[in-house]
């Protein structure tokens, strides 16, 4: 098996899997904005602080490199 022939089962059939997963976390993310909005918008600022967190630690990281 040469390395250009890869794996043709993985290769054909990724495609499709994802279209779907994606499609079902957009409509799961949706019912909870719908049924409880409330819960949503702290889930939101909860994910938003995680996430500022993460990228003050990459810089505070990238400064401390460059000192």
């Amino acid at each position: 098996m040469s390395r250009k022939d890869g794996f043709p089962i993985i290769a054909s059939s990724g495609g499709g899997l994802k279209r779907v997963v994606s499609a079902l976390v957009v409509v799961a993310v949706l019912a909870v904005v719908i049924r409880n909005p409330d819960e949503a918008a702290s889930w939101a600022k909860s994910l938003f602080g995680i996430a500022t967190g993460a990228v003050d630690g990459l810089a505070s990281f990238i400064r401390g490199l460059a000192k």
